[in-house]
């Protein structure tokens, strides 16, 4: 393999091992998680070996659903930084839920109402500055 590795960088053979631990504890054989996952055995072979550097977010993010994993556990081993900051809620369920802008936007005017309801605020953190917030009705989340 012959790679290059950084003092602080997590090596491909964390990440495999990670992943390689989690299919077993779930008495999983490869291929049936690559049948789960809509891949070729061969990937989930090479990715448990500590073939693949930096996998794509998005084979990361079925990763962790299929074997009940933290995706910014994941994300990390791969060597991507991990955001700081959560997303705002609308952004957030649409990231996470598989639901209609309508449904999306409903549960976010909920939350609103709760929000302001039961003073509920959102927590700020001081090493990161915060985007002004995002009009959610402006946004074309089908683009997304």
């Amino acid at each position: 393999m012959g790679k290059r590795q950084h003092k602080n960088e997590p090596s491909s053979s964390e990440l495999g091992e990670r992943v390689r631990r989690a299919r077993e504890a779930k008495r999983m054989s490869a291929r049936q998680l690559a049948e789960v996952m809509f891949m070729n055995v061969a990937y989930i072979s090479r990715l448990e070996a500590g073939y693949f550097r930096h996998p794509s977010p998005e084979k990361l993010q079925r990763l962790a659903a299929a074997l009940d994993l933290n995706y910014d556990d994941l994300f990390s081993l791969a060597g991507y930084s991990v955001p700081e900051t959560l997303p705002s809620f609308l952004p957030y369920l649409h990231a996470k839920y598989d639901l209609s802008q309508e449904d999306a936007q409903r549960l976010a005017d909920y939350f609103q109402l709760l929000q302001s309801q039961h003073g509920i605020t959102e927590r700020q953190s001081d090493r990161v500055a915060k985007d002004p917030p995002l009009d959610p009705k402006s946004v074309d989340w089908r683009e997304l």
